[in-house]
């Protein structure tokens, strides 16, 4: 293996071994100090084999999980060719996986393994340590430097390696210097490859077009070179998924779409060329990373060397150091990384993008040029890595200090203020840290450890899991307790997270169509039916699972709700490993307690205890929220998600969970806002000082503990789309009384197939309802749910809904009544129940419709708007409608208001064509219509719609320039606009994903359509109508979306006014204001004055906004009265009455006279 550092040079670092305690080694990336010295540390030349290893194994730190499982598999395999793990030479150990045991002799470790090692008294045990990658300056690297400072004097045989590639050495050896024997070791790190860099040499790139930017150098890459791995580096995950999304776009996908890895061609100068795009970053999971980093990439032929792809790695910094991506050859570096900073008014970490460090990029570069010479291209310019600092700072400088002050006093400091730090922490923090761990009895009045922050130590958790666990233990609830924080934080905001689809619970596709949305939707949202709140919501996830799991089809019961089960495993093992911490040698009985209902009223107190730091109020307004601090002087503001379970009432008391920020609409304008994890409500609403308080008020609640558990379990009773019998109870109410039967299978007709159809799991539903009736007896009376003649006493179970503690089914009849209709009527009247405008990450959703048939199904909103966003339809919820049905060769029988939608929209063309033919020139003549604004598309659009008097909504997407306000952000959401309208008289562009035309379809193009191959863009007329002659030419999905795309843009639109902008003109009326002359009118064929054009300046939406007037010569009425409008001149300032308003006037404001002279 050519590696940088050899086996001459490695005579070095034994000598250096051999007089000194303390090494610091320097050598460059790829040199092999991560994996070539342990080898020959582990297998000396020369010396005995157990020389560096006689008092124990050596132990080597990761600053990551995923670089600690990788090396050690490396030196294993490529270097000693054995096996790792357990009774093997080499071992590694990270949180969840202890591949190790004493019989390693070189172990790999997290740098949190080993500072709770240090803590535990275990340094004897040890040959020699190893800290690698120094550089990256992390919180435990420092503790652990600090910690060792003290230590190393003590044990006088153990030796200790700082390595790095870029660090201060000086700073390195002075610090252990003056306590050991400490000397520096340089490699060379000599390779026969090193990398050419290529600053960014225009503009400096706006930071959200990086994933942009990225894609585009990434493109130009592969059209211009012939093979090479690219490496590119973004700051985090959602940047990643950017890049990744933009290369999707722009590329030909082959395969694999939807897995770890994408795989597609691309044509270049030497034929068509194959890829390979993969994602790597810390939470993508084991199985994603292990993609990324995969030695050999297969050939996308079977065989066919020719087809091996070259591989495209999109990572964070994750691959900066340690870990080695095969075959890269190019470089693409943002020049960002996402930093973690400690906010004590939130208290939690926050990431923040900013730009790198000198020595980071460089760790970047180093990535190339290992094999074959490499290429490294920045997305900023020389002068801005000019401005980058040196050094990555101190992680410790930016970080809580609670956790870290209890491990060093665990280790035995005693005097923190005493102690030597490698940096010091800042004093504002270490005393704030010290007051929190006080307050929690943590540490005492003399800055000693208390018996129950030994406890928390021990537990090795955070501040907040570990008192929380503590305490629960107390109490007789940590089996709940350990449930609500394993399940906790995929909850809420988190339940669906896009940019961890490894580690989000629930699984939702954006590409299901309408009808598998709805019908997953329903389900999910079942689940939460009953739910007081989230500790409800985990309690019942759990309890379920384990019942079904138990049982022998836990899979099952995941598949039908559509849960990750992965996820979802990853959770309960969390649970358990939490318990273990908590539960240590206890009795093995207490470790698998099944799950209590009646406990979780007395974890919600507990909660309320534990974290008094968390406890919020809930203002009713949007589910808006306040932080309160204990002493209610700290106030942030943060909202509730919509997945956030339980029905919460204004003024409401809860307990919050982390917070995630992300990017939404704040009153309609773009901005971020912070959603818990999750949220328990604390009863009495009242916070607690003592626990001799809390177990006052346990034993109050505890007797009416579990009395709404049976609530819980109605949809586990009665599933979505179970065959049901019911009775009538009285008036409009109904009882279900029994399960007949689960079924979701396909009608089989001709007509439009309106609900999802899964594989059939009847015998398991049917299963797992007898287990919950067994457990839980069915609320009295079970459902109450409205009437309607169902003809039959078997219905269908739609939705499950709850308002308040009211639970109700919405059912629909059986047989499927609308299914019959739809067999003999091409058009049907609906009514629309819902308009579900995106799904659970921002795409476009959904509507719900009701026939008077019985039943409700959905339909896409491309379906009923052209939009495909669906802008504005929740301006037809309630209102009546016909769908037409139509068939297509894609999508069979379906039903649409599409049909309607264009016939609106030729009806309007042709009156704007009138007025058009009437005054061609005279934009003021343009047709008008009054609109509403929906929708900000940043940063300078507008989303206005109409509703027609058939409820079509028809959509006009506004730049800046064609509206009457320079500030869009001015036009609120909701706010009524007036629009002119104009044909379009240009021809129709329909970028590619409009037009996906074959070669055959280009040929047979109409006459007046042009089609350009290079970039994909068909010009087309506008107001297309399909018929038999273009359906021959072209696919029928081309066609469709090509007719869609011609109507969409065949008016221009110009917002001229908004309904505040009249209000606030028409308050000039009868006004004196102050205005300034901009033109002079004259009589035709004279120079006699007709009168002024004035302009007054005033405020609209907080920005500065000009009117124009008009006044005639014959109401310039002075007091001081002679022909002095003969001596008006441009720019005069006057003061005028305002008489009248003319808003369709482009001088709307007539004056009446003038009230002062110029």
């Amino acid at each position: 293996m050519d590696l940088g550092i050899t086996d001459d040079s490695i005579s070095e670092l034994y000598s250096a071994l051999e007089a000194n305690q303390v090494i610091v080694v320097v050598a460059p990336t790829g040199s092999g100090k991560s994996t070539f010295i342990p080898y020959r540390l582990l297998s000396p030349i020369g010396k005995p084999l157990d020389h560096f290893t006689q008092n124990g194994p050596i132990i080597i730190t990761q600053p990551r999980i995923q670089v600690t499982r990788a090396i050690s598999k490396t030196v294993g395999e490529n270097f000693l060719g054995c096996h790792i793990g357990p009774g093997c030479d080499i071992g590694y150990r990270h949180r969840g996986e202890n591949q190790y045991d004493r019989r390693n002799r070189l172990i790999y470790v997290t740098d949190g393994s080993l500072l709770n090692w240090i803590a535990a008294g275990k340094l004897d045990s040890y040959s020699m340590i190893i800290i690698d990658e120094v550089h990256e300056r992390s919180c435990n690297i420092d503790m652990i430097l600090s910690l060792l400072k003290r230590e190393l004097p003590k044990h006088p045989k153990l030796k200790l390696i700082v390595a790095s590639a870029t660090i201060d050495t000086n700073y390195f050896v002075d610090f252990f210097k003056d306590t050991c024997d400490t000397t520096l070791v340089e490699f060379e790190g000599k390779r026969n490859f090193g990398y050419t860099v290529e600053f960014w040499n225009k503009e400096p790139i706006p930071y959200g077009e990086l994933p942009k930017k990225m894609a585009e150098k990434i493109i130009e890459i592969l059209q211009t070179t012939e093979s090479g791995g690219i490496l590119g580096f973004m700051p985090g995950q959602g940047e990643i998924s950017a890049v990744i999304s933009e290369l999707k776009e722009k590329l030909t996908i082959t395969q694999n779409p939807d897995s770890e890895t994408i795989t597609g061609s691309i044509n270049t100068v030497n034929g068509e060329s194959y890829f390979q795009i993969s994602a790597l970053y810390a939470a993508a999971g084991k199985q994603k990373n292990d993609w990324a980093l995969k030695p050999e990439l297969d050939p996308i032929r079977p065989g066919d060397s020719a087809s091996i792809p070259r591989r495209i790695v999109i990572a964070t910094n994750i691959a900066e150091t340690s870990l080695t991506v095969p075959d890269i050859e190019y470089i693409v570096d943002s020049g960002w990384i996402k930093q973690a900073e400690w906010d004590r008014n939130l208290r939690r970490m926050t990431l923040k993008a900013r730009l790198h460090t000198r020595d980071g990029c460089k760790q970047r570069w180093g990535r190339s040029g290992r094999t074959r010479p490499g290429y490294v291209y920045t997305l900023y310019t020389e002068e801005e890595s000019d401005g980058f600092e040196e050094h990555t700072s101190p992680e410790i400088l930016r970080s809580c200090m609670e956790e870290h002050i209890l491990t060093l006093k665990a280790c035995g400091v005693s005097s923190i203020e005493d102690h030597t730090w490698f940096t010091k922490p800042s004093t504002d923090e270490i005393d704030a840290s010290f007051g929190v761990l006080k307050e929690r009895n943590i540490i005492d009045d003399d800055g000693d450890l208390t018996f129950k922050g030994r406890e928390l130590w021990e537990l090795h958790r955070s501040l907040d899991e570990g008192t929380l666990l503590l305490l629960s233990d107390r109490f007789g609830c940590s089996v709940e307790a350990a449930t609500l924080l394993a399940f906790g934080t995929r909850l809420g905001g988190n339940l669906y997270h896009d940019n961890y689809p490894n580690e989000r619970l629930f699984i939702w596709d954006s590409r299901w169509d309408a009808k598998r949305k709805y019908a997953v939707w329903k389900i999910h949202n079942a689940l939460r039916v009953g739910c007081t709140d989230d500790l409800d919501f985990a309690f019942k996830l759990a309890y379920c699972y384990s019942l079904a799991e138990n049982a022998g089809f836990g899979d099952e019961w995941l598949s039908f709700h559509h849960i990750n089960g992965d996820s979802f495993k990853a959770a309960i093992e969390e649970r358990n490993q939490l318990l273990e911490s908590l539960l240590g040698k206890k009795e093995e009985k207490w470790r698998t307690r099944e799950l209590k209902c009646k406990q979780l009223h007395v974890l919600r107190l507990v909660l309320g205890f534990a974290w008094p730091d968390r406890i919020v109020t809930l203002d009713k307004k949007d589910d808006i929220f306040d932080f309160s601090s204990k002493d209610g002087t700290n106030r942030i503001l943060g909202q509730s998600s919509s997945f956030n379970a339980g029905t919460w009432e204004d003024g409401s008391i809860a307990v919050c969970g982390s917070l995630t920020t992300n990017g939404s609409d704040v009153d309609g304008k773009p901005g971020s806002v912070q959603y818990p994890s999750f949220l328990v409500k604390i009863p009495m609403g009242k916070r607690y000082t003592s626990e001799c308080e809390l177990l006052l008020a346990i034993s109050k609640v505890v007797d009416k503990s579990g009395a709404n558990c049976n609530n819980l379990f109605v949809d586990q009773m009665f599933p979505i789309h179970s065959h049901v019998s019911i009775e009538t109870i009285e008036n409009n109410v109904v009882q279900i009384s029994n399960i007949i039967e689960h079924r979701n299978k396909s009608s089989g007709t001709r007509a439009c197939d309106l609900r999802y159809t899964g594989d059939d799991q009847g015998a398991y539903v049917q299963n797992m309802s007898k287990l919950i009736l067994q457990s839980f007896k069915c609320p009295d009376p079970l459902i109450g749910c409205k009437r309607v003649e169902f003809g039959s006493d078997t219905v269908i179970i739609e939705e499950w809904n709850c308002d308040g503690n009211a639970i109700s089914a919405c059912l629909s009849p059986y047989p499927d009544v609308l299914q019959q209709v739809l067999k003999t009527s091409e058009r049907i009247s609906v009514s629309v129940e819902s308009i579900i405008g995106t799904d659970v990450h921002g795409q476009p959703g959904w509507a719900v419709m009701k026939h008077d048939a019985g039943g409700l199904f959905p339909i896409e909103l491309s379906e009923l708007s052209l939009s495909p966003s669906g802008y504005g339809l929740e301006l037809i919820e309630d209102t009546e409608i016909i769908l037409d049905q139509v068939y297509d060769q894609q999508h069979g029988y379906k039903l649409s208001f599409i049909p309607t939608v264009i016939s609106e929209l030729e009806r309007l063309c042709k009156e704007v064509a009138m007025r058009e033919k009437d005054a061609p020139d005279n934009f003021e003549s343009d047709y008008t219509i009054e609109a509403v604004i929906v929708k900000r598309l940043p940063p300078d659009k507008v989303v206005a719609v109409v509703k027609t008097d058939n409820n079509a909504i028809l959509h006009f997407t506004v730049r800046r320039e064609f509206i009457f306000i320079q500030n869009v952000n001015a036009l609120d959401v909701g706010e009524k606009v007036t629009l002119k309208l104009r044909l379009n008289d240009k021809n129709c562009q329909h970028e590619r994903q409009y037009s996906n035309l074959s070669l055959e379809e280009i040929a047979s193009l109409p006459s007046d359509w042009t089609y350009n191959q290079s970039n994909g863009i068909l010009i087309t007329p506008f107001c297309l109508k399909p018929n038999s002659e273009l359906e021959e030419r072209i696919n029928p999905n081309s066609l469709e979306k090509i007719v869609r795309r011609s109507w969409t843009s065949c008016l221009r639109a110009r917002i001229v006014s908004s309904e505040r902008y009249y209000q606030a003109i028409a308050a000039l009326r009868d006004r004196e204001i102050d205005v300034h002359i901009t033109k002079l009118m004259t009589y035709r064929g004279t120079t006699d004055i007709s009168g002024v054009v004035f302009e007054y300046r005033m405020t609209f939406s907080d920005e500065p906004y000009s009117i124009s007037g008009f006044l005639r010569k014959r109401d310039m009425n002075c007091p001081n009265a002679g022909d002095f409008a003969c001596t008006l001149k441009l720019g005069d300032r006057i003061t005028v009455k305002i008489n009248n308003i003319d808003f369709n006037s482009s001088n709307p404001l007539i004056g009446s006279r003038i009230v002062t002279d110029p």
